[in-house]
């Protein structure tokens, strides 16, 4: 009992660390940003009065057996019983539209541990969800919907995650075209892909970063305002074999569960998209290009799985780091070179690739694994993979 009741109190003193934000100097906010104008048609929406059919619509999108929330009621008790509880649902929903501070009365979750491998030796290999309430839930899912008709317009096509009209598949058959294309490279100069992992890359955003990253898009001050109560006024309690924690209050992070925390990561990555494409434009950053009359390509993403794409050379990954570091310091996160691999074209030298892994720390590898589940084909697709679309 002595063991159980102390590895819960590091558990739980691990995410309270995780969610605290480090003491940075202010100025360290200061970061690109080319974020289009958004027409007046498209913030016109973010700031109409929400209605009950709006509200009654968030809670009906929502499965009915979702994990339950601090309040122990799933979307089926709402849906079943709207006639009863849907009146005071929209009374409070609207009273948060017009009140922000009434978010922190629904803002509790708890944090349920998710192994990321089969058999999990440590704490890193969990994924920390929070099972937020319904209440809050219709909150936010009315928020995303707002933003939804947005993100097209603000999220470059280097971006494929929650963005409508955009698939993941877009994405899984371009890296392999690139990847293949990559093996069979005969050319002057090579190229490197590097496949960057960011370590816990939802916990460590940096709310200032989110605040500065939702200002700058144009969406209006009473949205910026209201989303960021949703995110300032949240409290934690870790899961621990069905019972919760003492509660803690995070100052950084957002959380995996919340349908808001997807669009606002993929909003504060884009800030990195624009940093990479303004390198490009001056012409500091090489990208690969897939034959003489192919694209430029120098990155893809989705959400924080990231592929980027340079000449093999010092001079541009020393641009790499340089983009990935003042991304990082600006917003908080934290590259993880441990996991982080490099795979370069074979008319790379032996000793090129040795300096280059030497001087980022990043692993070579010849096989890249997975990218967003899918296996790596190096060489041609043999019949048995191929898909039909």
């Amino acid at each position: 009992m002595w063991e159980e009741d102390k590895l819960k109190k590091l558990t739980v003193d691990f995410y309270k660390h995780l969610f605290t934000e480090d003491e940075v100097p202010n100025d360290e906010i200061s970061f690109f940003s080319a974020f289009p104008d958004l027409e007046n048609s498209y913030s016109t929406g973010l700031l109409e009065k929400v209605s009950d059919e709006e509200i009654c619509k968030a809670v009906f999108d929502m499965k009915p057996f979702k994990a339950l929330g601090t309040y122990g009621f799933q979307p089926y008790f709402f849906q079943t019983q709207w006639s009863v509880v849907g009146g005071d649902l929209c009374r409070f929903i609207k009273e948060v539209f017009a009140n922000k501070q009434e978010v922190a009365e629904v803002n509790h979750s708890y944090l349920v541990l998710i192994p990321k491998v089969p058999k999990p030796e440590c704490i890193h290999q969990f994924r920390p969800i929070g099972l937020c309430n319904v209440i809050y839930k219709t909150l936010t899912k009315i928020l995303v919907n707002r933003l939804k008709p947005l993100m097209q317009k603000l999220v470059s096509m280097n971006q494929s995650s929650f963005v409508p009209g955009r698939q993941i598949v877009d994405n899984i058959i371009i890296a392999q075209e690139i990847i293949h294309s990559m093996r069979n490279l005969k050319r002057k100069k090579g190229v490197m892909a590097i496949k960057v992992d960011l370590e816990k890359a939802y916990d460590r955003l940096r709310w200032d970063f989110i605040r500065d990253t939702l200002t700058l898009t144009g969406i209006p001050r009473s949205t910026v305002d209201l989303i960021m109560k949703c995110i300032e006024t949240t409290s934690l309690s870790v899961l621990w074999n069905g019972s919760p924690s003492k509660k803690f209050l995070p100052t950084r992070g957002i959380r995996q569960g919340d349908p808001l925390s997807l669009y606002i990561f993929v909003l504060c990555m884009e800030r990195l998209s624009q940093l990479i494409h303004r390198e490009v434009s001056l012409g500091n950053w090489k990208p690969f290009q897939i034959g003489r009359e192919g694209p430029k390509i120098s990155h893809i993403c989705f959400a924080d799985d990231m592929l980027l794409f340079a000449e093999a050379s010092e001079g541009q990954l020393d641009k790499v780091l340089e983009c990935l570091t003042l991304f990082c310091c600006a917003s908080g996160q934290w590259v993880s070179v441990e996991k982080t691999k490099m795979f370069f074209s074979k008319d790379v030298s032996h000793s090129a690739v040795r300096s280059l892994s030497y001087k980022s720390g990043f692993a070579v590898t010849q096989d890249l694994g997975k990218y967003l589940g899918s296996l790596f084909f190096i060489n041609a697709l043999p019949s048995k993979h191929m898909v039909t679309l």
